[in-house]
């Protein structure tokens, strides 16, 4: 029930229920009478382990070698800012971070509570606290619940934080595949072969499970689109863009209008999207520039969708952000900007690229994507791809507000 029950959802009765079961301390389960001064050490450990069950404010019973819950619950003095403190906690003294679930829970009215903290198996692993100098691990010994792990251990942890690594390419992969199955020319005189993409990737650090069933997120694809700006107030994904189910998520693609929008959103959080971006009111031809308006703007409504897909799956954490251009020989329109634009003057940049690619790439958070750096910084980088000299605080100036949150 403490496992897996939404922790919002977790009330008085459900801990008493609970503790009445008398289940021992063990790998994932710790009672703790006070709260304990080596927290980060225990949450690192489980961390490190298989995830586990903090309960602070329970007092233990020594039962033939076991550590069982004592009834009625003792509870530890409340006050204000507990939750706060066991986050605080797990963020400064453990590196790199752990985020866990934590509640408080008043116990009636005596004064006391009790703090429900549930910590995830961490694909981030290893963790460590004291400076980074040491690294636990859960044993299951009452005695020395948690113990320094050796080398044989620790390269182990980092062989699977390279697995989520190795998986998170994989999920981009599988996303690029299916943009080509949908979206690909269909033939040789079919005009896409001149469409240039901007792609945007957001992703979990270290993706490793589902957050939501395939199902569940079509269900509340509506939820996640957002207002589109630029284009008299629609929908981003436009209504044409229906959502499709697909293995492991969802994807919105509108293949046969301009410009093409391909979005793929997974249940493991990945959160990709690729978008033709030449200027809007030329044919598409060899000569077609890119349109950095349509740049800007759909990384910015690019960047909330996020935020809304990010949140409806509940996911809260580290994230990589990766921006690319294509650009191969095209040059860039500037002509949305405004004419104090560097290298534009309100019309084609001087200069093409010499590189076929212009990328960016960020760690980021789930609480940074309102952030307008995010759709500065790639623009800034895409600039200096054009050979235009100008530095992220003067973009931030020039670019027109309602491309920016």
């Amino acid at each position: 029930m403490l496992y897996r029950k939404p922790l919002n959802d977790i009330d008085l009765a459900d801990v008493q229920k609970f503790l009445e079961q008398r289940t021992p301390e063990n790998t994932v389960l710790d009672y703790k009478r006070t709260f304990p001064n080596d927290l980060a050490k225990s949450i690192a450990a489980m961390a490190n382990t298989f995830g586990g069950l903090i309960l602070v404010g329970v007092d233990e019973d020594k039962e033939e070698g076991e550590s069982r819950p004592k009834l009625p619950i003792a509870g530890i003095p409340f006050e204000r800012g507990l939750e706060e403190k066991v986050s605080s906690i797990s963020i400064d003294s453990i590196s790199p971070p752990v985020v866990p679930d934590v509640r408080v829970i008043s116990l009636n009215d005596n004064g006391k509570a009790i703090i429900i903290i549930r910590i995830s198996q961490s694909a981030e692993s290893p963790h460590a606290i004291s400076t980074n100098t040491k690294i636990y691990v859960r044993t299951g010994n009452r005695n020395s619940p948690e113990q320094l792990a050796d080398l044989n251990r620790i390269q182990w942890l980092f062989n699977q934080r390279q697995r989520s690594v190795d998986f998170r390419k994989k999920l981009a992969k599988d996303a690029y595949r299916r943009f080509e199955y949908f979206c690909a020319p269909k033939s040789s005189s079919d005009t896409k072969h001149y469409y240039r993409y901007l792609t945007i990737v957001l992703s979990p650090t270290y993706p490793k499970a589902h957050y939501i069933s395939p199902f569940d997120l079509f269900k509340i694809s509506d939820e996640i689109c957002v207002v589109d700006k630029r284009y008299g107030g629609g929908r981003f994904p436009a209504t044409g863009e229906m959502a499709r189910m697909i293995q492991n998520g969802i994807v919105f693609q509108n293949e046969k209008q301009i410009p093409v929008i391909y979005i793929d959103l997974s249940s493991f959080g990945l959160c990709f999207m690729r978008i033709n971006v030449l200027a809007e009111n030329h044919a598409p031809s060899p000569k077609t520039p890119i349109s950095l308006a349509t740049v800007c703007h759909y990384i910015d409504r690019g960047l909330e969708l996020a935020m809304n897909y990010y949140g409806a799956i509940g996911f809260v954490g580290p994230l990589e952000y990766q921006v690319a251009l294509e650009v191969d020989k095209k040059k860039l329109d500037t002509r949305h900007h405004n004419p104090r634009l560097p290298g534009g003057g309100g019309g084609l940049a001087a200069m093409k690229s010499p590189d076929p690619l212009i990328e960016f790439a960020e760690a980021v958070h789930t609480n940074s994507l309102k952030d307008d750096d995010l759709v500065v910084s790639p623009v800034e980088h895409i600039g200096w791809g054009f050979g235009m000299g100008y530095e992220l605080k003067d973009i931030h100036e020039l670019l027109p507000e309602r491309w920016l949150k």
